[in-house]
Protein backbone atom coordinates (compact mmCIF):
# COMPACT_ATOMS: atom_id res chain seq x y z
CA UNK A 1 0.00 0.00 0.00
CA UNK A 2 1.34 3.80 -0.72
CA UNK A 3 0.45 6.88 -0.36
CA UNK A 4 -1.42 7.90 -3.48
CA UNK A 5 -4.69 9.75 -4.45
CA UNK A 6 -8.14 7.67 -3.96
CA UNK A 7 -11.24 7.93 -4.66
CA UNK A 8 -12.72 4.35 -2.91
CA UNK A 9 -14.40 4.40 0.47
CA UNK A 10 -14.01 0.47 0.25
CA UNK A 11 -10.29 0.32 -0.38
CA UNK A 12 -9.92 2.67 3.02
CA UNK A 13 -12.14 0.19 4.38
CA UNK A 14 -9.87 -2.47 3.79
CA UNK A 15 -6.87 -0.82 4.29
CA UNK A 16 -7.85 -0.63 7.93
CA UNK A 17 -8.55 -3.69 8.40
CA UNK A 18 -5.54 -5.49 6.60
CA UNK A 19 -3.13 -2.76 9.06
CA UNK A 20 -5.08 -3.63 12.45
CA UNK A 21 -5.10 -7.73 11.34
CA UNK A 22 -1.05 -7.64 11.24
CA UNK A 23 -0.59 -6.00 14.79
CA UNK A 24 -3.28 -3.48 16.30
CA UNK A 25 -0.16 -2.03 18.51
CA UNK A 26 2.30 -1.00 16.24
CA UNK A 27 0.39 1.41 13.85
CA UNK A 28 -1.88 4.62 14.84
CA UNK A 29 -6.01 4.90 13.49
CA UNK A 30 -6.67 7.64 11.99
CA UNK A 31 -8.09 9.93 14.04
CA UNK A 32 -11.55 11.21 13.88
CA UNK A 33 -12.37 15.02 15.20
CA UNK A 34 -15.05 17.77 15.30
CA UNK A 35 -15.79 20.27 12.45
CA UNK A 36 -14.70 22.79 15.29
CA UNK A 37 -11.41 21.17 16.00
CA UNK A 38 -10.20 21.60 12.60
CA UNK A 39 -12.30 25.27 11.51
CA UNK A 40 -12.32 28.49 12.74
CA UNK A 41 -15.74 29.42 13.50
CA UNK A 42 -16.69 31.47 10.80
CA UNK A 43 -16.20 28.14 8.63
CA UNK A 44 -18.75 26.03 10.36
CA UNK A 45 -21.42 27.67 8.81
CA UNK A 46 -23.18 29.95 6.81
CA UNK A 47 -26.34 31.31 5.81
CA UNK A 48 -27.41 28.65 3.43
CA UNK A 49 -24.94 25.66 4.31
CA UNK A 50 -22.82 23.78 7.53
CA UNK A 51 -20.25 21.21 8.10
CA UNK A 52 -21.32 18.13 9.76
CA UNK A 53 -19.85 18.29 13.14
CA UNK A 54 -18.02 14.98 12.82
CA UNK A 55 -14.92 14.89 10.09
CA UNK A 56 -13.14 11.55 10.15
CA UNK A 57 -9.89 11.10 8.53
CA UNK A 58 -9.78 9.12 5.37
CA UNK A 59 -6.24 8.99 3.88
CA UNK A 60 -5.02 11.45 5.35
CA UNK A 61 -7.63 14.59 4.18
CA UNK A 62 -10.62 15.45 6.31
CA UNK A 63 -14.05 14.16 4.70
CA UNK A 64 -16.55 17.00 5.26
CA UNK A 65 -19.86 16.90 4.69
CA UNK A 66 -20.93 20.61 3.22
CA UNK A 67 -25.01 20.29 3.80
CA UNK A 68 -26.70 22.91 1.87
CA UNK A 69 -29.68 24.06 0.74
CA UNK A 70 -29.15 23.14 -2.58
CA UNK A 71 -28.01 19.49 -1.74
CA UNK A 72 -24.85 18.19 0.14
CA UNK A 73 -21.79 17.88 -1.34
CA UNK A 74 -18.87 15.24 -0.04
CA UNK A 75 -15.52 17.10 0.50
CA UNK A 76 -12.30 15.75 0.42
CA UNK A 77 -9.51 17.82 2.76
CA UNK A 78 -9.22 21.28 3.93
CA UNK A 79 -7.73 23.01 0.94
CA UNK A 80 -11.01 21.80 -1.35
CA UNK A 81 -13.26 22.91 1.45
CA UNK A 82 -12.10 26.66 1.05
CA UNK A 83 -13.46 26.16 -2.55
CA UNK A 84 -16.42 24.39 -2.12
CA UNK A 85 -17.86 26.97 0.26
CA UNK A 86 -16.74 30.21 -1.95
CA UNK A 87 -18.81 28.30 -4.58
CA UNK A 88 -21.69 27.44 -2.86
CA UNK A 89 -22.45 31.28 -1.99
CA UNK A 90 -21.70 31.53 -5.71
CA UNK A 91 -24.83 29.02 -5.92
CA UNK A 92 -26.60 31.10 -3.72
CA UNK A 93 -26.13 34.53 -5.68
CA UNK A 94 -26.91 32.32 -9.18
CA UNK A 95 -29.99 30.99 -7.58
CA UNK A 96 -31.49 34.53 -6.98
CA UNK A 97 -30.27 35.27 -10.83
CA UNK A 98 -32.90 32.94 -11.91
CA UNK A 99 -35.52 33.89 -9.81
CA UNK A 100 -35.50 37.67 -11.43
CA UNK A 101 -37.74 38.99 -13.88
CA UNK A 102 -34.68 38.86 -16.84
CA UNK A 103 -34.37 35.32 -16.08
CA UNK A 104 -37.82 34.74 -16.83
CA UNK A 105 -37.81 36.87 -19.84
CA UNK A 106 -34.52 34.97 -20.97
CA UNK A 107 -36.72 31.55 -21.01
CA UNK A 108 -39.68 33.13 -22.77
CA UNK A 109 -37.32 34.38 -25.67
CA UNK A 110 -35.62 30.90 -26.01
CA UNK A 111 -36.16 28.16 -28.65
CA UNK A 112 -38.00 25.45 -27.75
CA UNK A 113 -35.49 23.32 -27.11
CA UNK A 114 -32.64 25.64 -25.13
CA UNK A 115 -35.83 26.25 -22.79
CA UNK A 116 -36.73 22.57 -22.67
CA UNK A 117 -32.67 21.86 -21.50
CA UNK A 118 -33.10 25.03 -18.86
CA UNK A 119 -36.10 23.52 -17.53
CA UNK A 120 -34.84 20.31 -17.55
CA UNK A 121 -31.55 21.06 -15.86
CA UNK A 122 -33.62 22.74 -12.77
CA UNK A 123 -36.59 19.99 -12.44
CA UNK A 124 -35.20 17.63 -10.33
CA UNK A 125 -32.76 19.33 -7.57
CA UNK A 126 -29.84 17.41 -6.60
CA UNK A 127 -30.68 16.16 -2.70
CA UNK A 128 -26.97 14.84 -2.47
CA UNK A 129 -23.84 14.48 -4.64
CA UNK A 130 -22.96 11.75 -3.37
CA UNK A 131 -18.82 10.01 -3.42
CA UNK A 132 -17.48 7.61 -1.49
CA UNK A 133 -14.39 9.15 0.37
CA UNK A 134 -10.39 7.93 0.11
CA UNK A 135 -8.42 10.22 0.83
CA UNK A 136 -4.91 9.43 -0.70
CA UNK A 137 -4.78 5.57 -0.16
CA UNK A 138 -4.26 2.85 -3.01
CA UNK A 139 -3.66 -0.66 -2.47
CA UNK A 140 -1.41 -2.20 -4.54
CA UNK A 141 -3.34 -5.56 -3.41
CA UNK A 142 -5.05 -8.01 -6.28
CA UNK A 143 -8.39 -6.56 -4.77
CA UNK A 144 -7.96 -2.93 -6.15
CA UNK A 145 -9.32 -3.72 -9.39
CA UNK A 146 -12.36 -5.22 -8.38
CA UNK A 147 -12.71 -2.14 -5.93
CA UNK A 148 -12.00 0.52 -8.83
CA UNK A 149 -14.57 -1.03 -10.97
CA UNK A 150 -17.02 -1.14 -7.97
CA UNK A 151 -15.95 2.76 -7.04
CA UNK A 152 -16.46 3.63 -11.07
CA UNK A 153 -20.27 2.06 -10.57
CA UNK A 154 -21.01 4.06 -7.64
CA UNK A 155 -19.90 6.84 -9.18
CA UNK A 156 -22.31 5.96 -12.23
CA UNK A 157 -25.13 5.49 -10.06
CA UNK A 158 -24.49 9.37 -8.19
CA UNK A 159 -24.36 10.34 -11.76
CA UNK A 160 -27.51 9.01 -12.73
CA UNK A 161 -28.99 10.66 -10.42
CA UNK A 162 -28.41 14.70 -11.94
CA UNK A 163 -28.15 13.40 -15.56
CA UNK A 164 -31.73 12.81 -16.38
CA UNK A 165 -30.11 12.72 -20.04
CA UNK A 166 -26.77 12.28 -20.95
CA UNK A 167 -27.12 13.69 -24.59
CA UNK A 168 -29.32 16.44 -23.70
CA UNK A 169 -27.59 20.14 -25.20
CA UNK A 170 -25.21 21.10 -22.14
CA UNK A 171 -26.36 18.40 -19.33
CA UNK A 172 -23.38 15.84 -18.07
CA UNK A 173 -21.38 14.96 -22.11
CA UNK A 174 -19.53 11.43 -22.31
CA UNK A 175 -15.65 11.62 -21.70
CA UNK A 176 -13.78 9.44 -24.30
CA UNK A 177 -12.41 7.72 -21.24
CA UNK A 178 -14.18 5.77 -18.34
CA UNK A 179 -12.44 7.51 -15.64
CA UNK A 180 -14.06 9.82 -12.94
CA UNK A 181 -14.91 13.04 -15.47
CA UNK A 182 -17.48 11.45 -17.19
CA UNK A 183 -19.98 13.73 -16.52
CA UNK A 184 -17.26 16.91 -17.32
CA UNK A 185 -19.21 19.27 -19.26
CA UNK A 186 -16.01 20.65 -21.23
CA UNK A 187 -15.48 17.22 -22.75
CA UNK A 188 -18.47 17.11 -25.28
CA UNK A 189 -18.30 14.97 -28.41
CA UNK A 190 -16.31 16.31 -31.32
CA UNK A 191 -19.08 14.41 -33.48
CA UNK A 192 -21.47 17.52 -32.93
CA UNK A 193 -21.76 19.51 -36.17
CA UNK A 194 -23.77 22.39 -37.97
CA UNK A 195 -25.94 24.40 -35.91
CA UNK A 196 -25.86 22.05 -32.80
CA UNK A 197 -21.78 22.99 -32.47
CA UNK A 198 -22.29 26.21 -33.12
CA UNK A 199 -24.89 26.63 -30.47
CA UNK A 200 -22.43 24.08 -27.85
CA UNK A 201 -19.66 26.83 -28.71
CA UNK A 202 -21.76 29.91 -27.56
CA UNK A 203 -22.72 27.83 -24.68
CA UNK A 204 -19.26 27.54 -23.50
CA UNK A 205 -18.23 30.98 -23.56
CA UNK A 206 -21.11 32.29 -22.33
CA UNK A 207 -20.30 29.40 -19.26
CA UNK A 208 -16.90 30.84 -19.05
CA UNK A 209 -18.10 34.45 -18.76
CA UNK A 210 -20.57 33.65 -15.87
CA UNK A 211 -17.98 31.93 -13.78
CA UNK A 212 -15.30 34.51 -14.79
CA UNK A 213 -17.87 36.76 -13.32
CA UNK A 214 -19.01 35.41 -10.62
CA UNK A 215 -15.27 34.36 -9.99
CA UNK A 216 -15.19 31.01 -9.73
CA UNK A 217 -13.55 27.53 -12.09
CA UNK A 218 -15.33 27.22 -15.03
CA UNK A 219 -14.07 23.76 -14.70
CA UNK A 220 -15.45 23.25 -11.33
CA UNK A 221 -16.50 19.57 -10.28
CA UNK A 222 -19.35 20.53 -8.27
CA UNK A 223 -22.46 19.40 -8.82
CA UNK A 224 -24.28 22.16 -7.72
CA UNK A 225 -22.39 24.98 -9.13
CA UNK A 226 -22.61 23.09 -12.58
CA UNK A 227 -26.37 22.78 -12.44
CA UNK A 228 -26.91 26.61 -11.66
CA UNK A 229 -23.80 27.81 -14.29
CA UNK A 230 -25.42 25.77 -16.70
CA UNK A 231 -28.79 27.31 -16.79
CA UNK A 232 -27.46 30.93 -15.97
CA UNK A 233 -25.51 30.75 -19.18
CA UNK A 234 -28.05 28.66 -21.29
CA UNK A 235 -30.53 31.89 -20.35
CA UNK A 236 -27.69 34.64 -21.16
CA UNK A 237 -27.69 33.38 -25.05
CA UNK A 238 -30.95 34.63 -25.39
CA UNK A 239 -31.09 37.08 -22.81
CA UNK A 240 -30.82 41.18 -23.12
CA UNK A 241 -29.03 43.23 -20.94
CA UNK A 242 -30.96 43.16 -18.16
CA UNK A 243 -30.27 39.91 -17.59
CA UNK A 244 -26.52 40.58 -17.64
CA UNK A 245 -27.14 43.41 -15.26
CA UNK A 246 -28.91 41.13 -12.84
CA UNK A 247 -25.41 38.90 -13.19
CA UNK A 248 -23.13 42.02 -12.73
CA UNK A 249 -25.75 43.21 -9.26
CA UNK A 250 -24.75 39.69 -7.63
CA UNK A 251 -20.98 39.22 -8.67
CA UNK A 252 -20.09 42.03 -6.16
CA UNK A 253 -21.19 40.07 -3.39
CA UNK A 254 -19.90 36.85 -4.66
CA UNK A 255 -16.71 38.05 -5.16
CA UNK A 256 -16.37 39.05 -1.30
CA UNK A 257 -16.86 35.39 -0.29
CA UNK A 258 -14.38 33.26 1.01
CA UNK A 259 -11.28 33.46 -1.22
CA UNK A 260 -10.80 30.50 -3.12
CA UNK A 261 -7.18 29.04 -2.51
CA UNK A 262 -5.44 29.10 -5.70
CA UNK A 263 -6.40 31.67 -8.08
CA UNK A 264 -8.19 30.98 -11.49
CA UNK A 265 -5.95 32.09 -14.12
CA UNK A 266 -7.81 34.46 -16.98
CA UNK A 267 -6.72 32.16 -20.11
CA UNK A 268 -8.93 29.58 -18.27
CA UNK A 269 -11.82 31.93 -18.72
CA UNK A 270 -10.99 33.61 -21.98
CA UNK A 271 -9.90 30.39 -24.15
CA UNK A 272 -12.51 27.84 -25.19
CA UNK A 273 -11.60 24.03 -23.68
CA UNK A 274 -10.08 22.69 -27.22
CA UNK A 275 -7.27 26.18 -27.42
CA UNK A 276 -6.85 25.90 -23.92
CA UNK A 277 -5.67 22.49 -24.00
CA UNK A 278 -3.51 23.15 -27.28
CA UNK A 279 -1.49 25.42 -25.29
CA UNK A 280 -0.84 23.66 -22.41
CA UNK A 281 0.65 20.91 -24.73
CA UNK A 282 2.66 23.34 -26.27
CA UNK A 283 3.33 25.25 -23.36
CA UNK A 284 4.15 21.17 -21.26
CA UNK A 285 6.55 20.42 -24.96
CA UNK A 286 8.52 23.40 -24.43
CA UNK A 287 9.67 21.88 -20.98
CA UNK A 288 9.82 18.87 -21.52
CA UNK A 289 10.43 18.03 -25.03
CA UNK A 290 7.83 16.25 -28.04
CA UNK A 291 7.16 12.92 -26.89
CA UNK A 292 3.49 10.75 -26.55
CA UNK A 293 3.63 10.86 -22.84
CA UNK A 294 1.98 14.51 -23.25
CA UNK A 295 -0.93 13.74 -25.33
CA UNK A 296 -1.54 10.44 -23.24
CA UNK A 297 -1.65 12.20 -19.80
CA UNK A 298 -4.04 14.83 -21.24
CA UNK A 299 -6.38 12.26 -22.63
CA UNK A 300 -6.19 9.55 -19.94
CA UNK A 301 -5.78 11.41 -16.78
CA UNK A 302 -8.59 13.17 -14.69
CA UNK A 303 -7.50 16.94 -14.46
CA UNK A 304 -9.40 19.47 -15.53
CA UNK A 305 -8.51 22.15 -17.70
CA UNK A 306 -7.58 24.43 -14.42
CA UNK A 307 -5.58 21.69 -12.67
CA UNK A 308 -3.68 21.10 -16.18
CA UNK A 309 -3.19 25.11 -16.31
CA UNK A 310 -1.50 24.89 -12.75
CA UNK A 311 0.22 22.19 -13.35
CA UNK A 312 1.38 23.43 -16.41
CA UNK A 313 2.49 26.67 -14.77
CA UNK A 314 4.32 24.97 -12.02
CA UNK A 315 6.40 22.97 -14.42
CA UNK A 316 7.59 26.00 -16.09
CA UNK A 317 8.53 27.89 -12.90
CA UNK A 318 10.53 24.89 -11.56
CA UNK A 319 12.13 24.11 -14.92
CA UNK A 320 11.84 20.69 -14.49
CA UNK A 321 14.32 18.00 -16.15
CA UNK A 322 12.98 14.65 -17.20
CA UNK A 323 9.76 14.95 -17.17
CA UNK A 324 8.56 10.99 -17.65
CA UNK A 325 7.78 10.56 -14.23
CA UNK A 326 5.31 13.31 -13.39
CA UNK A 327 3.38 12.60 -16.69
CA UNK A 328 3.11 8.75 -16.13
CA UNK A 329 1.81 9.99 -12.55
CA UNK A 330 -0.76 12.54 -14.70
CA UNK A 331 -2.02 9.75 -16.77
CA UNK A 332 -2.83 7.70 -13.89
CA UNK A 333 -4.86 9.92 -12.03
CA UNK A 334 -8.10 8.52 -12.09
CA UNK A 335 -10.22 10.80 -9.45
CA UNK A 336 -10.80 14.84 -8.84
CA UNK A 337 -8.84 14.24 -5.57
CA UNK A 338 -5.87 12.72 -7.50
CA UNK A 339 -5.98 15.73 -9.44
CA UNK A 340 -5.38 18.19 -6.60
CA UNK A 341 -2.84 15.76 -4.86
CA UNK A 342 -0.74 16.17 -7.85
CA UNK A 343 -0.67 19.85 -8.71
CA UNK A 344 -0.71 20.55 -4.97
CA UNK A 345 2.45 18.65 -4.66
CA UNK A 346 4.04 20.27 -7.69
CA UNK A 347 2.98 23.99 -5.91
CA UNK A 348 4.49 22.58 -2.94
CA UNK A 349 7.93 22.02 -4.52
CA UNK A 350 7.11 25.51 -6.19
CA UNK A 351 6.61 27.64 -3.03
CA UNK A 352 9.58 26.52 -1.11
CA UNK A 353 12.87 25.78 -3.66
CA UNK A 354 15.28 28.54 -4.12
CA UNK A 355 15.31 30.16 -7.24
CA UNK A 356 18.22 28.75 -8.52
CA UNK A 357 17.57 25.16 -7.55
CA UNK A 358 18.31 22.31 -10.44
CA UNK A 359 14.24 20.40 -9.75
CA UNK A 360 14.49 16.65 -11.31
CA UNK A 361 11.14 15.00 -11.03
CA UNK A 362 10.65 11.29 -10.15
CA UNK A 363 8.38 9.13 -9.24
CA UNK A 364 8.71 6.50 -5.95
CA UNK A 365 5.56 4.36 -5.32
CA UNK A 366 3.48 6.00 -7.60
CA UNK A 367 4.45 9.42 -5.35
CA UNK A 368 5.79 12.31 -7.31
CA UNK A 369 9.28 12.52 -5.67
CA UNK A 370 11.69 15.54 -6.65
CA UNK A 371 15.90 15.56 -6.27
CA UNK A 372 16.76 19.09 -5.82
CA UNK A 373 20.44 20.16 -5.60
CA UNK A 374 21.66 17.04 -4.11
CA UNK A 375 18.49 16.27 -1.92
CA UNK A 376 15.35 13.84 -2.15
CA UNK A 377 12.40 16.06 -1.09
CA UNK A 378 9.26 14.21 -0.64
CA UNK A 379 6.02 16.51 -0.77
CA UNK A 380 3.51 15.70 0.87
CA UNK A 381 0.27 18.42 0.88
CA UNK A 382 -2.39 16.47 3.33
CA UNK A 383 -4.34 17.25 6.07
CA UNK A 384 -2.77 14.94 9.06
CA UNK A 385 -0.35 12.40 8.22
CA UNK A 386 -0.89 9.02 10.93
CA UNK A 387 1.81 6.37 11.42
CA UNK A 388 -0.37 3.71 9.16
CA UNK A 389 1.37 0.73 8.22
CA UNK A 390 1.01 1.97 4.37
CA UNK A 391 3.20 5.07 4.95
CA UNK A 392 5.38 3.15 7.13
CA UNK A 393 5.93 0.78 3.78
CA UNK A 394 6.42 3.85 2.00
CA UNK A 395 9.38 5.31 3.96
CA UNK A 396 10.60 1.89 3.84
CA UNK A 397 10.70 1.57 0.06
CA UNK A 398 14.50 1.48 -1.58
CA UNK A 399 13.35 4.27 -4.01
CA UNK A 400 13.66 6.64 -1.38
CA UNK A 401 16.97 5.83 -0.30
CA UNK A 402 19.30 9.27 -0.33
CA UNK A 403 22.03 10.28 1.47
CA UNK A 404 19.83 13.45 2.39
CA UNK A 405 16.44 13.09 2.18
CA UNK A 406 13.39 15.63 3.10
CA UNK A 407 9.38 15.66 3.77
CA UNK A 408 8.29 18.88 3.15
CA UNK A 409 4.76 18.71 4.68
CA UNK A 410 1.70 21.24 3.88
CA UNK A 411 -0.55 19.47 7.25
CA UNK A 412 0.22 18.02 10.09
CA UNK A 413 1.81 14.94 11.29
CA UNK A 414 1.15 13.21 14.58
CA UNK A 415 4.23 12.99 17.06
CA UNK A 416 4.31 9.57 16.32
CA UNK A 417 4.90 10.14 12.48
CA UNK A 418 7.26 12.90 13.31
CA UNK A 419 9.69 10.42 15.95
CA UNK A 420 9.31 7.67 13.09
CA UNK A 421 10.23 9.71 10.31
CA UNK A 422 13.25 11.04 12.28
CA UNK A 423 13.85 7.18 13.60
CA UNK A 424 14.70 6.73 9.20
CA UNK A 425 16.73 9.39 8.31
CA UNK A 426 13.91 11.88 6.96
CA UNK A 427 14.23 15.31 7.67
CA UNK A 428 10.59 16.98 8.28
CA UNK A 429 10.76 20.07 7.29
CA UNK A 430 7.72 21.93 10.14
CA UNK A 431 9.79 24.99 9.61
CA UNK A 432 8.71 25.79 6.07
CA UNK A 433 5.29 28.05 5.32
CA UNK A 434 2.32 25.33 4.66
CA UNK A 435 0.19 27.27 2.36
CA UNK A 436 -3.36 25.12 3.42
CA UNK A 437 -2.51 26.36 7.17
CA UNK A 438 -2.01 30.08 5.67
CA UNK A 439 -5.35 30.39 3.97
CA UNK A 440 -6.88 27.92 6.45
CA UNK A 441 -5.52 28.48 9.58
CA UNK A 442 -6.14 26.00 12.68
CA UNK A 443 -7.69 26.83 15.96
CA UNK A 444 -4.97 27.25 18.46
CA UNK A 445 -6.07 24.37 20.44
CA UNK A 446 -5.24 21.80 17.68
CA UNK A 447 -3.47 19.12 18.26
CA UNK A 448 -2.86 16.02 15.38
CA UNK A 449 -2.35 14.02 18.06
Amino acid sequence: MLLVVANAGAASTIVAVDASADDDRSFEREPEYRADQLLQPALLSGPSWQIDPAVPMRGYLAQFRLATDYGDLQVEGRAELVERIHEIEVVEQLATISRTTAFATAIGHASKDIAKTMARIGAHPIQTVKSIPGGLIRSLHSKWRDLREQTAKARDRASEEWHEDDNATGIGPQSPTPHVHQSDWWLQSQRTTGKFAKRWIGFTAARREVAQRMGVDPYSRNALLNREMDRIAWASLVGDKSLSAAIDSMAPGASEAIGVSRKVDDVVWRLDPVALGLLQRERMTAVCGEQPMIAKAMHQGALSPTQWQHLVEATEALHIKHCEGLLNLVAQTDTDAEARYLVRTLELLEMHRTAEATVESDEAGRMLIAHIDGVLVVPIPVDVLSWTMPIANLFDDPALRAAKREIWLDGEATMRTQRELTRRGFGLRLDLPRGTRAALPLPEEFAPG
